[in-house]
């Protein structure tokens, strides 16, 4: 994984914060680094508790940054288009659409930390000697949160018809998708409202 333009920053509690791809450049490049595994070992450290955020930086094209979100996009989009179909509503490029759908995902990674104690130390024993059957510690969990704000919008005079909401937890990145859909449908469960 070495290598320049794997850019890190911030250390906290020896945890690296957050961890870029740095300076991507062009579409293709966005490309020839997730074929080299770039986005993988970013993901797996992510997994294994190394960084709490991932990012991209670019100085060379607006367009490197949207083929970073574009399958995601691409994902809430078709989740939310088959359950308004699901529905009884169709999907229109032309005209007067009847209402108007928008949405805002946010992404939040936290660590839950259980403290834990095996036992009481014999008061005999001095500090630094071995004392059977005593152990204290942490275990430490990464959660991932997403929450997915769908909107339903009058587009006449532009005003809130309806909005639902929901927060989700996955334990791998590789859910993503599966979760994503199954949020989806959460939301639109209560669309149209009654």
């Amino acid at each position: 994984m070495g290598g320049k333009n794997l850019g890190a920053c911030r250390y906290i509690h020896g945890l690296q914060d957050l961890w870029q791809v740095h300076s991507i450049e062009s579409p293709s490049d966005v490309e020839r680094r997730i074929q080299n595994g770039v986005l993988d070992a970013f993901l797996e450290a992510q997994e294994m508790g190394k960084t709490r955020y991932i990012g991209f930086t670019g100085h060379a094209s607006y367009k490197a940054h949207l083929k970073m979100l574009e399958e995601l996009d691409k994902q809430i989009r078709e989740g939310i288009d088959k359950e308004l179909v699901k529905r009884g509503f169709q999907k229109t490029t032309s005209g007067e659409p009847d209402f108007l759908v928008s949405y805002l995902a946010v992404g939040e990674l936290d660590l839950d930390v259980q403290e834990y104690d095996s036992g009481t130390a014999p008061p005999d024993v001095p500090y630094g000697h071995w004392r059977p059957f005593y152990q204290t510690g942490n275990d430490v969990t990464l959660i991932r949160k997403g929450t997915l704000s769908i909107d339903v919008i009058d587009p006449e005079p532009n005003r809130l018809i309806w909005r639902g909401k929901a927060t989700e937890t996955f334990d791998k990145p590789k859910d993503l998708e599966k979760k994503l859909n199954k949020i989806v449908k959460k939301i639109l469960k209560k669309f149209p409202p009654k």
